[in-house]
This record gives C-alpha cells, sequence and structure tokens, in this order.
C-alpha cells in the first residue's frame, strides 16, 4: 500500500516535559486522505533509544490492517536517513501484535525485552516490559 509523508509540524525540545525535538507527519494514502500519523524524534538520548523509541506512529481505526504504517516507516527512512541517523530504534508493548508484525515487515529486527524505569512516563503508566526493536537505515 502506498502512503506518502506530509510534514504536519515540527516541536521543539521541552526538557521540563521530558520532550525531545520531534517532526510529525500525516500519512496520506494513495488517494491522498490522511490515513493516520507518524513521529520522528530526533535526540540521541539514551531513554529514548532504549525505552521509548525514535518513532511513533498512530493509524485511524478505519483504516487499520490495510498496510499503511508498515508503508509509513519505509517511506520514513529516507527522512531520517537524511537527518544523520543510522538506525531508528522502536519500542511497543508485547501484547501489541499488530504493532509488532508491522515492525517486522518493514525490516525491524526485535533486539531485546526492556523493562522501562521506575519515574518514566512508561513506567507511571503502567508498561514494566517493553519490545525493542532496530530498523536498520544503511543497505
Amino acid at each position: 500500500m502506498p502512503v506518502t509523508l506530509r510534514l504536519a509540524r515540527v516541536t521543539d525540545a521541552d526538557p521540563g516535559r521530558g520532550r525531545v525535538p520531534a517532526r510529525i507527519y500525516d500519512i496520506l494514502d494513495a488517494e491522498g486522505v490522511a490515513v493516520g500519523t507518524i513521529q520522528l524524534r530526533l535526540a540521541p538520548l539514551e531513554p529514548l533509544l532504549r525505552y521509548g523509541g525514535q518513532v511513533g506512529y498512530e493509524v485511524a481505526e478505519a483504516h487499520r490492517g490495510q498496510g499503511h504504517a508498515c508503508a509509513a516507516l519505509q517511506a520514513l527512512v529516507p527522512i531520517a536517513r537524511a537527518a544523520g541517523l543510522e538506525s531508528l530504534w522502536i519500542t511497543c508493548r508485547p501484547d501489541n501484535i499488530a504493532s509488532r508484525r508491522t515492525l517486522e515487515r518493514a525490516g525491524a529486527a526485535l533486539e531485546a525485552m526492556v523493562t522501562p524505569p521506575p519515574g518514566s512516563d512508561l513506567h507511571a503508566r503502567g508498561d514494566r516490559l517493553m519490545c525493542r526493536y532496530r530498523l536498520a537505515l544503511t543497505p
């Protein structure tokens, strides 16, 4: 399923809130309909790389199961490469089977299961274990 990414907004770092600079893209399907969003977080902070991930994506419920998230991840590769990244670290919950399949179809490899530290946003929302995937950006 081909998609196009359209830059929707750029966010600045907000260290007080634990936010890093990011680019948020709308995911557009072949007809140009916005079906979701994908975010590229641009700071190489260890907690982000290890637990939170450099990418977040969401596809509207009516458009799920059609390959949009996988296509969006693949469309994000040249953008991440141009930003100087060599790989993307992406995390998801172990029970999020759809996200795990999406990551594997996009070419990401499960590197580890990680435990978010106490005091982290992930830990605070109840996430005690996360799947940590690596998507290589070089051929």
